[in-house]
């Protein structure tokens, strides 16, 4: 595929594309891990200089691919995890601005799932809490792709930083779960994040004590909101449909949605959001077949985990239930799909 630039005025972020810069330090990282990034760059006839641009955006999977091509240049196995760590609150822009005039850690981070989309149009920035814990999650809506396990981590990375930056910097969470198969050194990733990584989970999160959410943002900046940002948050809205699919997917990604729920997330009613999507030439049950496929291959091709609990994830009632309509979905079943793409 070819990258695609933008005039520097407009911050519309093309959907399944994400900002070109955030991987701006790439070469200089596969230098320090003893690579070469100029075979990198050639093997996927893209321009170095394109990461230097601001205005320039990548597709997915093209961003896959460099960060592939750069792990296995390196050999280093934690690649994305590494060019995370290079990142933080300031690669967000506006989304940082707007984080930076909330007074608690709680509202900073509802802003952050409210405009994730403006700097990534590719996946969800999701916030949940029970009694006790919160959990700060990251869900890609496109997962097929070479390269998402260091693509995901690297967000995981880049999460790790933003809560510092809320909070202090030696803030660590108290565990980290990827939805991918365990690397080779595990012990890695437990260094990095200062605490227990767990591996072929169904969610990629950040679990934290809920009382964190009340504390004052570290980040608080109370000034006030400018011209230029609010033009940039209304060109930047979502359109209602993609709104529809993003909402149903998150409550997929939860094992939470039924019609009810949904209707309720979009803030109208069940008999409005029916209609809505009718004449947007869609049923609820199109979007949630959708998210459910999504997510289940994302789980399927990236972990281990037994199709029982991929189908529990997604709130099948049972194996049978899911496997029926992964075929329906796929024209095969998870066993010979998985088989076909991690053989």
């Amino acid at each position: 595929m070819t990258p695609n630039t933008s005039e520097k005025s407009c911050s519309v972020l093309p959907a399944g594309h994400v900002q070109a810069i955030h991987f701006q330090p790439v070469s200089q990282l596969i230098r320090k891990l003893g690579g070469n990034p100029e075979s990198v760059f050639r093997m996927l006839n893209l321009s170095e200089a394109l990461l230097q641009d601001s205005a320039a955006v990548l597709p997915l999977s093209l961003a896959g691919e460099l960060l592939a091509h750069s792990a296995r240049e390196t050999g280093c196995e934690h690649f994305g995890l590494l060019l995370g760590s290079l990142g933080g609150l300031d690669q967000l822009g506006l989304i940082a601005n707007l984080m930076a005039k909330q007074p608690t850690i709680g509202d900073a981070l509802a802003t952050l799932v409210q405009f994730h989309h403006i700097t990534n149009r590719t996946g969800l920035a999701l916030l949940r809490q029970d009694k006790e814990d919160a959990y700060l999650e990251f869900c890609s809506m496109e997962s097929n792709f070479r390269g998402f396990r260091h693509f995901h981590e690297g967000v995981m990375a880049i999460a790790l930083n933003i809560m510092r930056s809320l909070s202090h910097a030696g803030w660590t969470p108290t565990a980290v779960y990827f939805s991918h198969r365990p690397p080779k050194n595990p012990q890695t990733y437990a260094r990095f994040f200062g605490a227990p990584c767990y591996f072929n989970t169904a969610h990629a999160e950040l679990q934290f004590p809920a009382a964190l959410l009340l504390a004052p943002n570290a980040a608080m900046n109370a000034s006030s909101i400018t011209f230029l940002e609010m033009n940039t948050l209304e060109m930047s809205a979502l359109d209602w449909l993609e709104r529809a699919r993003r909402t149903a997917y998150s409550l997929v990604a939860r094992g939470d949605c039924n019609q009810p729920r949904f209707a309720s997330a979009l803030g109208i009613s069940v008999r409005t959001m029916n209609r809505r999507l009718e004449q947007s030439g869609v049923s609820y049950f199109d979007i949630l077949d959708n998210a459910r496929y999504v997510v289940s291959r994302k789980l399927i091709r990236e972990t281990d985990m037994p199709l029982k609990d991929i189908a529990a994830a997604l709130s099948y009632t049972d194996a049978s239930s899911f496997t029926r309509a992964f075929r329906r979905w796929s024209g095969v079943t998870p066993e010979q799909w998985r088989k076909a793409r991690c053989s």
